[in-house]
């Protein structure tokens, strides 16, 4: 093989180090940075309230939280291109077929096109049903249009993030794939929101466009490190531009589009699960506090899920190359170390809010009203948080193991399908007990574990043993 086509020593090195530490040391040392980054993400979602609250107002913070289901499909497609580039980096690490990462790289930057060119086709038109289906006020539903415009019609600059940042995370660099998220944050906070909310005045337009001109200047600092340290592992091949895509590549994509599949399974049954509350709360004559207690909801979740969500990445790249490697052994202990690790704190952080839900009113409000229907809705959204990084671990542990149909299957019988179905079922059960509602999650939670518990150990006991034996003889050959 040409020598030139093979990665820098200085990129090899650092791969080569962190993958062969002890699981455990090399599972934290991945992890780090995806959790400074979602700490981060916190940190950018407060300071971007005070500014949208403060200088937009309600109707602002209003605006932007009620897209979040067509904000999910943008999710899905970003998830889509970090998870295919990672996974197949890492893979290609794994069966040391160094030579072939430029010309896969190059393809996902197409996929990443294909994308940006979806987004504004596929996102904006189905904006308004969904407004309309949610009964958004008309005003609400204008400003949340207007929002979405800017992140659709510019989502190659996000695309172009995930791939650049994950080429960066995937080849042992999770601090510095953390620094570049907390540069991207400041550009978005410290820069660009105040130049388009209080020196342009655009309102939620400006809070858009501030997140995509941070993303372009984030993608180009990236470019130019990835060029200048590790020229190799980016190649711009003009002539292949409308050429079929490697076989391998291919592959790696259906990865990429269960990870998608799975994003908005875990996100559009939330709109069935809005509507029923509202119309619940209508009747039971409360809107104001439950569609309050709606927006607490998912602040809480996040706290429960942050930790499964850095650990997502961790193992996905850690267990990739372990069973690229043929390491089987290897890579069930990065998933039990992984679910270890978040259970405890999963389970530690859902028993907190399950048994002490007024700890909720000292992390955001102290309001009478709100203080009163906390403990009725916070216990049962939280009771199942031991399980939420099962689901998660699972399908991240099946899509390394390129069993991604079995993750997307699971996920969409244990949220698209069960989440809707018994959040209906709550709800004509007793239309004016809108809290009962929130007990679909926790049983969408539990049967979501089940169908990936499942799926796991389909893979453990049958398929796995035959892929690890092909990849022995391939290796052998």
């Amino acid at each position: 093989m040409d020598n030139a086509n093979l990665p820098s020593t200085v990129e090899r090195d650092a791969s080569k180090d962190i993958y062969s530490l002890s699981p455990f040391k090399t599972l934290m040392l991945l992890s780090v940075g995806p959790i400074i980054f979602e700490l981060s993400s916190s940190v950018m979602e407060i300071v971007e309230a005070f500014w949208v609250g403060k200088y937009i107002g309600k109707i602002g913070l209003s605006s932007i939280g009620c897209v979040f289901v067509p904000y999910s499909f943008l999710i899905g497609f970003s998830n889509m291109v970090f998870v295919s580039i990672t996974h197949k980096i890492s893979s290609l690490q794994g069966t040391k077929s160094l030579g072939t990462i430029p010309e896969l790289s190059f393809d996902i930057f197409r996929l990443t096109i294909i994308l940006a060119l979806l987004a504004p086709i596929f996102v904006l038109p189905i904006i308004k049903p969904i407004f309309w289906f949610l009964n958004t006020n008309e005003k609400i539903s204008h400003n949340g249009f207007l929002y979405m415009i800017p992140l659709t019609c510019g989502f190659l600059s996000t695309g172009l993030l995930q791939l650049l940042t994950g080429i960066v995370y995937a080849n042992g660099h999770p601090i510095l794939y953390s620094l570049f998220y907390i540069l991207q944050n400041l550009l978005v906070i410290c820069v660009f929101e105040p130049i388009f909310i209080l020196w342009a005045k655009v309102s939620v337009i400006g809070v858009a466009l501030s997140i995509i001109c941070s993303n372009i200047l984030t993608d180009i600092i990236i470019l130019i490190y990835i060029k200048v340290k590790h020229p190799d592992y980016i190649s711009f091949q003009c002539n292949r531009m409308f050429k079929k895509f490697h076989p391998e590549s291919l592959a790696t994509i259906k990865i990429g589009i269960s990870a998608f599949i799975i994003q908005i399974a875990l996100s559009i049954p939330s709109a069935a699960i809005q509507k029923f509350l509202s119309l619940s709360a209508h009747k039971y004559g409360n809107v104001t506090e439950v569609m309050a207690m709606w927006s607490l909801l998912p602040r809480i979740y996040h706290i429960l899920s942050c930790i499964p969500f850095a650990f997502q990445k961790s193992l996905l790249i850690a267990a990739s190359y372990a069973y690229s490697s043929g390491n089987n052994r290897r890579l069930w202990i990065f998933f039990w170390i992984s679910i270890a690790i978040c259970c405890t704190y999963s389970g530690l952080s859902g028993f907190l809010f399950a048994f002490f839900p007024r700890i909720a009113i000292y992390l955001w409000s102290n309001e009478k009203t709100f203080s009163d229907i906390i403990p009725k809705y916070v216990p049962p959204s939280t009771y199942s948080g031991i399980l939420i990084p099962i689901y998660f671990l699972g399908s991240t542990l099946l899509q390394s193991v390129k069993s991604s149909r079995y993750a997307t299957i699971s996920n969409m019988i244990g949220k698209l399908i069960s989440l809707p179905s018994f959040g209906a079922i709550l709800y004509y059960t007793n239309k004016q007990a809108p809290y009962n509602i929130i007990w679909a999650y926790g049983i969408s939670d539990l049967i979501s574990a089940l169908a990936i518990i499942n799926s796991t150990i389909i893979i453990k006991f049958k398929k796995l043993r035959d892929i690890s034996h092909d990849v022995k003889q391939q290796q052998i050959q």
